[in-house]
């Protein structure tokens, strides 16, 4: 398998409000903010502000996330399972999360695509493939139209 990260996001704004046809979906959701140190501490993520794809929700497949395979690829494979928070990030779940890293030869992050540098130890959602998804549970202030910007990364010049 290869190691590559195919995408890497954070969304700095988001959505409008949801409309009657979302509250029935949001009634019959099994699905629970997740709460991590790094999730803005738990609960759901705070609009306007900054939403991490790692800190997607819980509940397990088919429930807050659909991936075409059970392994974690970055936590507890390309990242050691060494008891470190960031190597061992959501590591026994199917979604395949990594952190960005610096100082490592060949630098992953070092590429021709790249037009920001991302902070380091930033998590993120990579090795996507089509038809995989996760929920994320937003807290939104005020209803409004807001912008939204991601920070990805592709492999082979894919597109999102």
């Amino acid at each position: 398998m290869s190691h590559r990260v195919s995408s890497l996001c954070f969304i700095a704004a988001t959505i409008l409000a949801a409309n009657a046809f979302s509250q029935s979906i949001l009634r019959q959701y099994k699905g629970l903010p997740y709460h991590g140190s790094r999730c803005q501490g738990g609960g759901p993520q705070k609009i306007p502000g900054r939403v991490l794809c790692a800190c997607y929700n819980l509940g397990g497949e088919g429930v807050a996330y659909h991936d075409t395979d059970p392994q974690n690829h970055g936590s507890g494979e390309l990242n050691p399972d060494d008891g470190t928070y960031l190597n061992e990030f959501r590591i026994h779940v199917g979604v395949d999360t990594s952190y960005t890293k610096f100082q490592r030869k060949p630098d992953p992050i070092d590429n021709p695509f790249n037009k920001i540098v991302p902070p380091a130890d930033l998590l993120y959602v990579g090795w996507t493939e089509p038809g995989e998804w996760f929920n994320v549970t937003v807290d939104v202030t005020h209803a409004g139209t807001y912008a939204a910007d991601f920070l990805y990364t592709s492999n082979r010049g894919r597109t999102i």
